[in-house]
């Protein structure tokens, strides 16, 4: 059994499977948006977590400068992305805007880690708490000692 198609049929087929075409790429491109923020969500939480306070103590000087160098990069980086034109765009789409949030809380939390640690290895600073310290500490001794 022979079929013809017109011309306008032919076109009105490809018109659809471009349209089908289309939208799978649309789909595919969205489902990688989501696992790559789903997987740099993850790797930022990790990676934050491993710089407890007590690792970050017990890290010399020039270990926590050059830590915080790396920090600060990475801190760019994230903070270029989440400036980025597209971000505008993708916080008004409801599937991404917890993915961004979260994004800016870690880089907060970064950022938080980053002046922390720039203040640990700044000796004018650690001087200042030195003597914040000795000044409270005698201001209660000498309030206990008045109280007994």
């Amino acid at each position: 059994m022979n079929t013809t198609l017109t011309f306008d049929q032919m076109e009105a087929s490809a018109d659809r499977t471009l349209a089908v075409v289309l939208w799978v790429k649309h789909a595919r491109n969205i489902a990688v948006v989501i696992v790559l923020f789903a997987v740099l969500n993850e790797t930022l939480r990790m990676f934050l977590r491993t710089l407890s306070t007590d690792r970050l103590n017990s890290l010399s000087d020039e270990q926590a400068k050059g830590l915080n160098a790396k920090l600060q990069e990475i801190h760019g980086q994230l903070a270029g992305m989440l400036d980025h034109g597209a971000m505008c765009f993708l916080r008004r789409q409801k599937m991404f805007e917890w993915f961004i949030d979260q994004l800016e809380e870690r880089a907060e939390d970064l950022s938080d880690i980053i002046e922390d640690l720039a203040l640990s290895y700044n000796s004018a600073f650690r001087a200042i708490v030195s003597d914040c310290v000795k000044t409270v500490s005698s201001a209660q001794s000498a309030e206990t000692v008045a109280r007994v």
